[in-house]
């Protein structure tokens, strides 16, 4: 996979667990809200190894990083 796709997926993902109204108005279902939560670590796991690259492209300085 490309790691944009990896951070978009990521995105979305989060953005839907986060946002409670989909549980409670029943868009999403509790195991498919378990199923998402799943799904985001395994993303997390996929963009691990690209993590440092990721921060350096964003050209955030170092002293906000330590």
């Amino acid at each position: 996979k490309d790691i944009i796709g990896l951070l978009r997926n990521t995105y979305a993902l989060i953005t839907l667990e986060e946002d409670i109204a989909f549980l409670r108005y029943g868009y999403l279902s509790p195991q498919q809200s378990q199923m998402i939560r799943k799904e985001i670590a395994k993303l997390c796991d996929e963009l691990r190894p690209h993590a440092l690259a990721l921060v350096d492209s964003f050209g955030i300085p170092q002293p906000y990083l330590s």
